[in-house]
């Protein structure tokens, strides 16, 4: 009998989880999965047999992100970061102990 992995997407695509399921056929994985996903708050499931993928599903309602969202998400964490960095930075002329 296979093993199969399905592993559960976030909003951006990214595996989350990983769920070890013992199927006989692609189909019965594809349908056990898609029960899986429907009854969890993941948006999406990626099924693999060894180095094989099997199928990749998303919820028709699952929100995504697109990689420019991605990308602005990501500089206003730096810039967040940089401010945060800069607030905790001694004044000019300030003595450092």
């Amino acid at each position: 009998m296979p093993i199969y992995r399905c592993r559960f997407l976030g909003s951006a695509d990214h595996s989350v989880t990983t769920k070890i399921v013992d199927c006989e056929t692609d189909d019965e994985v594809q349908e056990t999965a898609d029960s899986l996903l429907a009854s969890c708050d993941y948006s999406g499931v990626v099924i693999w047999d060894r180095g094989r993928q099997v199928n990749r599903a998303r919820k028709t309602d699952a929100p995504t992100l697109l990689a420019s969202d991605a990308a602005a998400a990501a500089r206003r964490r730096i810039l967040d970061a940089i401010e945060r960095l800069q607030a905790k930075a001694p004044a000019e002329g300030e003595k450092v102990h």
